[in-house]
């Protein structure tokens, strides 16, 4: 978790005058009107920086519980997960259309796990993941509590809450897949699929790759 916070969640966990700090730099650092699209050399040399930024105010977040923000664990099976479908497993990874690719990583990120039939695996990470609870996971530089159960409408995604799907391991048990949703309020969200592999007795974040974006 503490993996996904500071490396996959945008920054959305720092302080505000942090972020703010974020994004006066990089205003010094691109014109405006640079080209951010997916795949271009500005958009790379964009998120070398701003992960160099993001970093700093990482540090100086560094167990200072004071300045924690809260993300909330979403366990509710009235919203789920956003629906997730595999995607043909007949496209190259080298294809000129960047989502193209992704669905070939995607494919790829199965056969390292799931080599055969993929109908189990699927319905797993279409399942919310509902037994856990913020008393499983430490957390250094944010907060994690459960999402209220008494907000008057049951899809009302106005705070930051992150949702897991039921997780698929390989026959060995030393790699394995999962997915999760995060919402953050109006039309801010995305969800990823993570390749997770156990690494000197430790999980860690191998792959990502996006399955949506809002």
């Amino acid at each position: 978790m503490t993996e996904l916070i500071e490396q996959h969640f945008y920054s959305s966990y720092l302080p505000d005058s942090a972020n703010e700090q974020i994004r006066q730099a990089i205003q010094l650092q691109f014109p405006q009107g640079s080209d951010f699209k997916l795949g271009t050399v500005e958009f790379e040399r964009y998120r070398t920086i701003r992960k160099g930024l993001e970093a700093i105010q990482q540090n100086r977040l560094f167990n200072d519980s004071a300045r924690f923000k809260t993300i909330y664990l979403g366990t509710d099976s009235r919203r789920g997960l956003y629906p997730f479908t595999l995607p043909p497993s007949s496209q190259p990874t080298e294809h000129p259309d960047a989502f193209v690719r992704i669905n070939a990583r995607i494919n790829s990120l199965f056969l390292q796990v799931v080599p055969g039939d993929t109908s189990v695996a699927m319905q797993q990470l279409n399942a919310l993941q509902s037994a856990i609870s913020p008393a499983d996971f430490q957390l250094c530089t944010a907060k994690i509590s459960l999402r209220p159960s008494n907000r008057k409408r049951p899809f009302d995604w106005d705070i930051r809450t992150v949702s897991f799907s039921n997780i698929v391991f390989n026959p060995a048990q030393t790699k394995a897949l999962l997915r999760y949703d995060m919402y953050c309020g109006g039309n801010c969200g995305f969800g990823e699929i993570l390749l997770v592999e156990k690494v000197n007795g430790n999980w860690q974040i191998k792959q990502a790759e996006q399955l949506w974006i809002s």
